[in-house]
């Protein structure tokens, strides 16, 4: 996906913004809003939420100190989760890649297959059942080898409004010509004759 910046558009261009928590990784809304939240997190409380990796030279706060953990329920509580409407201004990226996964499952092996490997000849259904309980089959691929780009443009650029322009000046002009003519020819019109 690609946006525009300004005027066009309301996008931060390549790299993070100041403070961005997740060092090394490309910026991501998400990753501005969890920027956020530990920052005003440790704003309030001296420390940070250990969920999120902390800004700077601040530490996590200490799930057995008392104190720092009714702070941090108290300010997660106040702020709502990292989505919340807090004093953030999380922009989209100007250039991004999304991929969409998704998962499904299954007993594996199935009751139909049985597995002849090694010493599971003389019994499949235990050897079934090992299996079930001690294996798994991980099989990763594309839904689809297709990919979609959305790319933003403007409008109505500058080179357009200028024809616009030109264009409503001349109509305007050469009716305001074309009547200025007519009015002289009919005041000399009723001059002379």
């Amino acid at each position: 996906m690609s946006r525009l910046p300004a005027p066009y558009g309301d996008c931060i261009a390549e790299g993070a913004t100041s403070n961005y928590v997740y060092k090394g990784y490309t910026y991501s809304t998400e990753g501005c809003y969890r920027t956020c939240f530990q920052q005003l997190i440790i704003d309030r409380c001296g420390c940070g939420d250990p969920r999120f990796p902390s800004i700077g030279h601040h530490q996590h706060c200490q799930v057995f100190n008392k104190e720092h953990r009714t702070c941090l329920e108290q300010s997660t509580h106040e702020l709502g989760d990292i989505h919340g409407s807090f004093k953030c201004r999380c922009q989209q990226p100007c250039n991004q890649t999304i991929y969409t996964m998704s998962y499904s499952e299954a007993i594996w092996p199935s009751q139909s297959l049985n597995i002849t490997l090694g010493t599971c000849e003389e019994e499949p259904e235990i050897c079934n059942e090992q299996y079930q309980e001690n294996a798994a089959m991980l099989e990763v691929f594309y839904e689809a080898l297709n990919f979609e780009t959305l790319t933003e443009s403007e409008a109505y650029g500058v080179v357009k409004m200028l024809a616009d322009f030109g264009g409503q000046l001349g109509l305007w002009s050469g009716v305001s010509f074309m009547t200025c003519c007519v009015f002289v020819c009919l005041g000399c019109e009723l001059l002379y004759m």
